[in-house]
């Protein structure tokens, strides 16, 4: 694991890599457990938590990588980011977010071709704590919710240097901003593709 976010107070990096966000208007709030302060909130109009590039969490086609995370949307809105490292002009990097108002999922590098991008309908429950995992490696590109594989793709995640954000869909110098409305909570960043076993593992770990 190379980045954890638990949101215990904080959007610090728990894993000791250093690697810590800073809180753009999101709001602590309940999480998943029902204690106080221990997740973030998000509007949905302006919040968002930035990462600053790092090779650490710069991932290629030829890369290992795995990001967990739990998500509690409020409403949904069309193409609204959940996690971001991506630059939109040049179909880099790698972005999770919201296809359509209906709870579809999207990821991968987006732009331009749509046989980049891999989606699965009707994925996400609003105001329900939901376990997305994205496990991605040099064969495939992975979408699991809630211990299940809703999804496979081609890998086709490219390495860039923008910044991580969370919240939000957004590349520096654009007019795309496109914010996630819910809660976010339990950040986690592997460098190394986790098996189907351990993605279960890790969801019976850390479910209410």
């Amino acid at each position: 694991m190379i980045a954890y976010y638990p949101f215990n107070g904080n959007a610090n990096d728990e894993s000791g890599n250093g690697h810590h966000g800073k809180v753009n208007g999101a709001t602590l709030a309940l999480d998943r457990f029902g204690r106080s302060q221990e997740a973030y909130q998000f509007d949905g109009n302006t919040n968002y938590i930035i990462i600053s590039h790092h090779e650490d969490i710069d991932f290629g086609d030829s890369d290992e990588a795995t990001v967990s995370l739990w998500v509690k949307p409020s409403r949904f809105q069309k193409s609204n980011g959940i996690l971001s490292k991506y630059q939109s002009n040049g179909s880099n990097g790698y972005v999770l977010r919201l296809v359509d108002e209906s709870g579809g999922l999207e990821w991968g590098p987006l732009a331009r071709q749509s046989s980049y991008g891999i989606s699965a309908d009707n994925a996400l429950q609003l105001l329900k704590w939901q376990h997305v995992v994205l496990v991605h490696d040099k064969g495939s590109s992975d979408l699991y919710l809630d211990a299940e594989m809703l999804a496979r793709g081609p890998n086709r995640w490219s390495k860039n240097e923008d910044d991580l954000t969370i919240g939000r869909d957004y590349t520096e110098g654009s007019e795309l901003n496109r914010l996630f409305a819910g809660s976010i909570d339990d950040v986690r960043i592997y460098n190394r593709a986790l098996s189907a076993e351990e993605v279960k593992s890790l969801y019976g770990f850390e479910k209410p």
